[in-house]
C-alpha cells in the first residue's frame, strides 16, 4: 500500500510511519525541514528494515505549500491513503473561561 503521512517525521506521526512500514509498505513522510525529514526516514528504514520510506517538503498550514505538494503528487505520487498526524493547539490566556 502506498500512504501518505503528514507530520511524519516526529512524535505521533512518526511512530504512525514506523507501524505501517514493518507491514512493508511505501511510506512518504510530509515534513517542514528537510534535516528533520532525512533523518527520520533514516531512522525508519533502520529500525523496520523497509527500505521503501521517503519524504516530500511541505508545510500544509501554508497555502501555497499545498499548491507545491498536489504539483508534486501529479507528477507520479500515487497514494492508497493519506494520514495527517499533526495536532493544532490553541491556549487562551483568559481567566474567564
Amino acid at each position: 500500500m502506498n500512504i501518505l503521512i503528514s507530520g511524519g517525521t516526529s512524535g505521533v506521526g512518526k511512530a504512525v510511519a514506523k507501524s505501517f512500514a514493518f507491514e512493508d509498505n511505501n511510506i512518504t513522510l510530509l515534513g517542514r525541514n528537510e534535516d528533520r525529514s532525512k533523518q527520520a526516514v533514516n531512522d525508519l528504514k533502520d529500525l523496520t528494515g523497509n527500505q521503501n520510506i521517503d519524504y516530500l517538503l511541505g508545510d500544509l498550514a501554508v497555502e501555497s505549500e499545498n499548491k507545491k505538494v498536489y504539483d508534486r503528487f501529479e507528477i507520479g505520487y500515487i497514494f492508497d491513503f493519506g494520514l495527517g498526524c499533526y495536532v493544532i493547539c490553541y491556549f487562551t490566556l483568559d481567566q474567564n473561561v
